[in-house]
């Protein structure tokens, strides 16, 4: 990788030599991208982590500590979070998280959900409090999806496919 010329899309190539993607295999130049989208200057950015579970996805974004989410990237963050499928973690500390929260998008009140979950885990290190996070996320999502199909498949087999002449339950 040290001899090859990466692409000029990527606008910290010391960080990004320093931070390999798991599973690593090469460098994409995203040039062309940018050059037929760029009416606003929007370029290409990268998810660090993306996982999905029943139709839900948790997304990660993790920066240096002391580093901010660019403005444009932070606003496709919300814009994933929005949509009320994705769950954002952004954790400081590339190596070891020195600090981190999540953003949720809460459809009744239609504004975010930004905070540090896990507060009963304070004084534990970030590493417990977004593994917490992440174990509730996905209980959580395991639940309500279970809980959501189970109620189509009810209302499909009673409410639609009810053979005629049968009794109603009593």
């Amino acid at each position: 990788m040290a001899d090859e010329v990466l692409p000029s899309t990527i606008i910290y190539p010391e960080a990004f030599l320093r931070s390999l993607p798991a599973g690593f295999d090469g460098v994409y130049d995203w040039s062309a991208w940018r050059a037929a989208i760029d009416t606003r200057g929007i370029a290409p950015m990268d998810i660090d982590a993306n996982v999905e579970l029943m139709n839900f996805f948790l997304q990660a974004e993790t920066k240096d500590d002391g580093v901010t989410v660019p403005y444009g990237q932070q606003m496709a963050l919300n814009a994933y979070a929005r949509t009320g499928l994705v769950t954002i973690l952004t954790i400081w500390g590339k190596t070891i998280p020195i600090r981190w929260q999540y953003q949720n998008w809460k459809r009744q009140s239609r504004e975010f959900d930004e905070r540090k979950p896990c507060s009963w885990l304070d004084g534990t290190t970030p590493d417990a409090q977004i593994f917490c996070f992440i174990r509730k996320w996905a209980y959580h999502h395991r639940a309500l999806n279970n809980d959501f199909w189970r109620s189509i498949i009810q209302r499909w087999i009673f409410d639609h496919e009810r053979p005629r002449g049968l009794p109603e339950a009593a």
